[in-house]
Formats: structure tokens, C-alpha cells, sequence
């Protein structure tokens, strides 16, 4: 995925802004476009909700550059974009072409999930996680993206993302009745 310039809609804002907050676009936008495009299922309506979060970012950056986390704040907002995109609808996630990315993700980490053919009640239960530990799995397994990745992606730490995804990972488990396996890595 190439990179993604500043849109027409946050430029005029971010003229006025520090170099700070360019640096974050162009360190976030191709994560925010590839998350968004798993939820809404269409690129370009993706792109639109990554415009209008980055926008929306762009109006509060003095604000957010006060938080204890920029980017867990920042990822805050993305997220209520997304969430306002969907309008209590459910995520393109099952739908989607990530749908073959979850399963192929899924399995490579679990052995266990290889015998899942057909395993919709997989997706289903990955959607219903709290979003902490959705989005972390959603990140680090379906996206792809390294731990450390992730943990600057959503303002905590390594340790965290790695207590997430083993959570994540039992209670998959659980609601699946499979066993657990070994640790998403």
C-alpha cells in the first residue's frame, strides 16, 4: 500500500500545525486506511473515514499533544470515526477479503484453528472481543504488524499487547471449545 499524502480536507488545517502532527499522519494513515477498510469493507468510503479522523485530529492536536498517550488518544478518536461510519451496523470484518487474512493469520499462529473449516463462528467470536484486545488481535494478526507496532499504535506497551493477545487467545479458546495453543506472536 503506498503511502497516503494529507488530504484536501486536512491540509488547510494542518498548515497551521507543527511539523508533530504531519509526522503522525504519515507514521498512522496506512495503519488507520488498512483498519478502516476491514470494518467498512470499501476503500474509498475508507478513505473518506480516515479523512474525516485525521481532520477531526487535526482540529484537536494541541489538546491531544496534552494527553498522558498521543496515540492512545488518537486511536480514541479514529475509533469513534469508525464506530459512527458503522452507525451500530455490524463490521465488514466477516465479509470482507480479510476474512482469508483472519484464517490464514489464525492458523499459522494456532495449530488448533487448522481444523476449523468453516469457521465463520471464529470471525464471529473475534468481532465480539473487547475492543482492546479486538483491536490488538485484529493489529497483530490480521494486519500483521509487530508487537512493537502495535503497542505505539494503541499508546501502551509490549507487555500489554502481549497480555492482550493471550486473553484474546482464551477466550477464543473458550468460546470455541477448542484448546489453547501456543501464544499469538
Amino acid at each position: 500500500m503506498s503511502p497516503r499524502p494529507v488530504s484536501s480536507e486536512v491540509r488547510p488545517v494542518t498548515a497551521r500545525l507543527s511539523v508533530t502532527f504531519r509526522a503522525f499522519h504519515e507514521s498512522n494513515v496506512r495503519v488507520w486506511l488498512r483498519y478502516a477498510l476491514l470494518h467498512v469493507g470499501d476503500r474509498r468510503a475508507a478513505e473518506e473515514l480516515v479523512d474525516e479522523a485525521f481532520a477531526h485530529l487535526a482540529r484537536e492536536w494541541t489538546d491531544t499533544l496534552r494527553e498522558a498517550s498521543v496515540q492512545a488518544s488518537a486511536w480514541s478518536i479514529f475509533k469513534e470515526h469508525v464506530a459512527a461510519r458503522l452507525d451500530g451496523g455490524p463490521t465488514a470484518l466477516v465479509e470482507t477479503a480479510a476474512f482469508t487474512a483472519v484464517h490464514a493469520a489464525l492458523r499459522q499462529a494456532h495449530r488448533q484453528f487448522e481444523i476449523m473449516e468453516g469457521a465463520l463462528s471464529l470471525y464471529s467470536a473475534v468481532v465480539r472481543l473487547p475492543d482492546r484486545h479486538y483491536d490488538t488481535l485484529v493489529l497483530r494478526c490480521v494486519l500483521g504488524y509487530p508487537e512493537a507496532q502495535v503497542a505505539r499504535q494503541l499508546g501502551t506497551r509490549e507487555t500489554t499487547v502481549r497480555s492482550n493477545l493471550r486473553w484474546a487467545r482464551r477466550r477464543l479458546a473458550k468460546e470455541l471449545g477448542t484448546s489453547e495453543g501456543e501464544d499469538v506472536r
